[in-house]
């Protein structure tokens, strides 16, 4: 596909060539600033549909060019294809500095960064503080006919204890458009840019001494016009991506050269306007791309030339919302007979929503065929989607909330990435021209190969100026404020990835993933603050909590455990009023948790010792005031913890710890919460009596007991340890209640996919084996309450029936086994629902499910597995 807006390209590779959904460094500034953004993987190319949100957020000017000419009302003004950049709520319009007639905005942000594990490893992470510098130049013409637009800026970066990651990125870039006619116009485009690869990538060797930097010149060139009823683009784009080769670690130099090349894009799109709704259109397109070399270094031809095809429609859903969607095919045929043709199903969709005049949110979907240099692969199929929620929280504080997924499937070789990431980010108006900013972001990607996993946690608060001047009017808001406490309890999954030498003399290594559960209690202190219907504020906690796990191989074999002791810390904390009862909200915050570790390597050396770890905690969680003062409270998060090292004298391991921790809550506030008459016009006519409907996203723990014999020959040692592992589920659910009184009971049924999985390698030659939970369909029974009117808070207990696939291979024997099943369980917990209309509610929901075990006979021995299952979901659901 080819995605070229009216004056125009989103060109390939725009700002980058790492593998991201989003910057690991930190969101963008706002419109106007380039800022440190590093776009989207898929915005490397011209016919990604990812690459066109991303560049519209990023790429402010010209924003006459991103119009056609004709501005009849059955338009669609830009187009799908052109940036949907529509002025933020409170800003005004583009202002700058007039030169004649030229308009001037020059601009500049300093950010501080801190990143913890600016590497993207598995274990052993550093963290580091970065400062960037990201100095701006936009100019655009102010004309009535045809348009020019020059961008420029640079990000320079500072790191503070690991200088050889410094980077100086920059860009120039000039666009415009000549109109031959009210109807046709002309657009051409030429950009220059030199980056910088993130560690992050599969394509960066992690042996390199520094970042690889590239150079990537871009040009476009096309034509619009308009036929009837019938717009019709057609345009080709340019690309010139040159790699340096870098210094490897240890000395010598890593190659680069072998990436070097040169793409060609050429394709057209027809739309149909005679609707003024609904614009069906079709698209093709059709690329080359040549590599400077014949040959990569390890001997794979990487040249090829591609195709695709799709038809969809573009859609205006009243005046705050517009989408789009396609379908199509897409084709890549590589000269090398070892890769052969990549083919598969090119999706894609969008949708821009300013629900309110303060709330907005955007979600989009791709899918496309990306280059990689990975020993054996020629590409990877690609699917991006995400959302991004924004809200106005005053004249001057705006918050947005960004979730994304990124799948990458490998052709050719056994792997998979998914990587997943969530944030919040909050931008202050101090001036018309003056801003601050602030935010975190958490990522996580889970690989086939267990080596590429990483959790990034990032930190960062700019400051930043323009010339342009962003206006903003004054919000009426009450504020009611103070200070508030209570006690809580509830359920914590201790999870440690393990990882050491074995063998003779540290010849090989294991990597293990241990978990296990426990209960946590302790209290919370806290400030907050309403405005408007939003609430702020920061908290303090403390609590005791027994989750532990055990590895126990005996006997004269290895036999280690931790356990979760004492931990506290402090959160900032944004809420919502979905009814003047029930607030939902979100939480990030730093806290100081203590581990008892206790290791025995079978041969005499014994260490047992307790560990302060630092972590990253964040989540969210559901309010519902008992009365005016006391609330009730369901609170989830996930903590990722620094790793520590134990010395066992003949080696070390490498622990490193994650929780996930579910707790409920009675707290009491020591301020007045009514709105002054606002409750009774905001108080929701809610039924919730009969059938209901809805889907939910969450994060699950699987934890296993495993057991087997060991040692040599097997069964003269007996293995006892708790694994576990985590990751995303989704899915959907139905049910049917009744109320009698405050009573509530129903019966409820739902089916979920899900991603959770654990490891065990053991390298060189010995086991490696996996357990990973697929799906779950079930159903059970739920009884609650009804907190007037404003909330469900509910228990539920049914049977599910879940799918796990399960790897086993031995080397010592041959044994290769892969097994996949369906094993039944017995699942109960509770949550709570919220209403945010008449009809429409929130819920947070956690339950634990205990599966039948089952055993894996590998000949020599076999191994049990008995799994369990900690699961949390937020979902939206519709009662008819």
């Amino acid at each position: 596909m080819l995605w070229i807006a009216g004056g125009f390209s989103l060109v390939a590779g725009r700002r980058g060539q790492s593998r991201r959904a989003q910057s690991r460094s930190i969101p963008p500034g706002p419109p106007g600033e380039r800022g440190i953004h590093k776009m989207c993987k898929c915005a490397r190319k011209p016919w990604s549909f990812a690459a066109l949100l991303m560049a519209g957020s990023c790429l402010a000017g010209l924003p006459a060019a991103a119009q056609t000419v004709d501005e009849s009302p059955d338009r669609d003004q830009g187009g799908a294809e052109a940036p949907m950049r529509a002025p933020e709520e409170g800003e005004g319009p583009y202002k700058g500095l007039r030169l004649g007639s030229f308009l001037v905005d020059p601009g500049i942000s300093v950010t501080e960064t801190y990143d913890d594990n600016i590497f993207a490893q598995k274990t052993g992470e550093e963290d580091d503080l970065i400062t960037i510098v990201s100095p701006t130049l936009d100019v655009r013409s102010d004309w009535e006919r045809h348009a020019v637009g020059f961008r420029a800026g640079a990000d320079i970066a500072f790191y503070g204890e690991n200088q050889d990651e410094d980077y100086q990125d920059a860009f120039v870039g000039l666009n415009g458009r000549y109109d031959l006619s009210s109807t046709s116009n002309i657009f051409a485009g030429l950009d220059f840019a030199r980056e910088h690869e993130e560690r992050d990538s599969p394509d960066d060797p992690f042996a390199a001494d520094e970042p690889t930097t590239y150079t990537d010149l871009q040009g476009v060139l096309g034509t619009e016009h308009r036929l009837g009823d019938v717009r019709l683009r057609v345009g080709g784009t340019a690309q010139n991506l040159d790699f340096r080769d870098v210094d490897q670690v240890g000395g010598g130099e890593i190659n680069n050269d072998d990436r070097d090349r040169n793409q060609y894009e050429v394709g057209s799109r027809a739309t149909l306007l005679s609707n003024p709704v609904w614009q069906p259109f079709v698209q093709a397109a059709w690329d080359v791309r040549e590599y400077d070399d014949g040959r990569d270094d390890f001997g794979f031809e990487r040249d090829s030339d591609g195709y695709s095809a799709a038809i969809g429609t573009n859609v205006r859903l009243g005046q705050g919302a517009r989408g789009e969607v396609l379908a199509g095919y897409m084709q890549q045929d590589y000269e090398d007979s070892r890769f052969g043709t990549v083919d598969g199903l090119d999706i894609g969709a969008r949708l821009n929503v300013r629900a309110t005049p303060r709330v907005s949110f955007n979600a989009y979907l791709d899918r496309s065929i990306e280059e990689t240099t990975l020993i054996g692969s020629p590409a990877s199929i690609d699917t991006v989607g995400g959302v991004t929620v924004s809200h106005r929280l005053s004249d001057r504080l705006t918050a947005s909330v960004p979730l994304y997924h990124v799948r990458s499937d490998f052709e050719r070789i056994d792997r998979t990435d998914d990587t997943t990431g969530v944030g919040l980010q909050l931008r202050y108006l101090l001036t018309s021209n003056l801003y601050v900013e602030g935010g975190y972001n958490f990522e996580r990607r889970e690989s086939s190969d267990p080596s590429e996993d990483y959790d990034n946690n990032i930190i960062f608060a700019r400051l930043g100026a323009q010339l342009s001047e962003t206006t903003f009017d004054p919000v009426p808001v009450y504020a009611k404020h103070g200070l508030y406490g209570g006690l809580q309890a509830g359920h914590s999954v201790l999870g440690t990835e393990v990882d050491g030498p074995r063998g003779p003399g540290g010849s090989g290594s294991v990597g293990n993933e241990q978990a296990d559960d426990g209960y946590v209690a302790g209290g919370f202190v806290g400030y907050a603050a309403m405005l408007d219907r939003w609430q702020y504020g920061v908290e303090l906690e403390a609590d005791r909590g027994d989750a532990d796990w055990d590895h126990d191989n005996a006997p004269g074999d290895r036999d280690f455990s931790a356990q979760r002791d004492v931990s506290y810390g402090g959160a900032v904390r944004l809420g919502y009023l979905l009814n003047p009862r029930g607030l939902v909200y979100t939480r990030v915050g730093l806290v100081r948790t203590q581990f008892d570790t206790f290791y025995d390597d079978g041969r005499g050396n014994v260490v047992d010792f307790e560990e302060t770890q630092t972590g990253i905690r964040f989540g969210a969680g559901v309010e519902v005031s008992l009365s005016e003062r006391v609330f009730w409270r369901a609170d989830w998060t996930y903590t990722a913890y620094d790793d520590y090292d134990v010395d066992y004298t003949r080696g070390v391991d490498t622990f490193d710890n994650d929780e996930s921790l579910f707790r409920i809550g009675l707290g009491y506030r020591l301020y007045d919460t009514r709105a002054d008459g606002g409750e009774e016009e905001a108080r929701i006519a809610h039924d919730f009596n009969g059938a209901y409907g809805g889907g939910q996203l969450g994060w699950t723990w699987l934890e296993t007991e495993n057991e087997g014999g060991r040692g040599r020959p097997i069964g003269t040692s007996f293995l006892s340890v708790e694994r576990g592992g985590d990751g995303p589920a989704g899915g959907i659910f139905g049910g049917y209640g009744q109320t009698f009184g405050p009573i509530y009971a129903g019966v409820e049924v739902d089916a979920e996919v899900a991603s959770a999985d654990w490891d065990v390698e053991r390298v060189p030659g010995r086991r490696v084996y996996s357990v990973k939970k697929d799906y779950a369909v079930g159903g059970g029974v739920r009884v609650g309450y009804v907190l007037a009117d404003a909330a469900l808070i509910y228990g539920r207990v049914g049977a599910v029936l879940g799918g796990f696939s399960t790897s086993y291979k031995l080397a010592d024997s041959g044994v290769d086994e892969d097994d996949e099943r369906t094993e039944p369980g017995i699942r109960f917990g509770g949550g709570v629902e919220v209403p945010a209309s008449e009809r429409l509610f929130v819920r947070l929901d956690y339950t634990f499910t205990d599966y039948d075990s089952y055993s894996i006979d590998y000949g020599p021995g076999s191994d049990r597995f008995d799994n369990d299952e900690s699961l949390i979901r937020v979902g939206v659901g519709y009662r008819f």
